[in-house]
């Protein structure tokens, strides 16, 4: 019997769900507002707030102040890329990724 042991030589690849831009239908508004998330809560005191409104209601959601978002807007559908300041710090890739989800 042969034993021998395969390595790998291939890259790890990670993942790029950030750089993917979210689409969203005309019927959906999305607002980024300078205000805090929360006044209350010490874990949110330095986040700005996510505001979603559409058909089915609307959501507030926090944003850390190292993520980017930019707006574009097509013709009956627009978008959002998410983005962060330093993509090689650690807590920021990977904020990039769940805020994008």
């Amino acid at each position: 019997m042969n034993l021998v042991r395969q390595f790998s030589t291939t890259r790890r690849v990670l993942s790029h769900i950030g750089g993917a831009p979210i689409r969203y239908s005309s019927e959906v508004k999305i607002e980024h507002l300078p205000t805090q998330f929360s006044t209350t809560d010490a874990r949110f005191f330095n986040k700005t707030t996510l505001k979603v409104s559409g058909p089915l209601g609307h959501r507030l959601m926090p944003i850390e102040p190292f993520v980017k978002l930019q707006f574009s807007e097509h013709d009956r559908e627009s978008e959002v890329l998410v983005s962060v300041h330093d993509s090689q710090e650690k807590k920021q890739r990977q904020m990039w990724g769940t805020t994008r989800a």
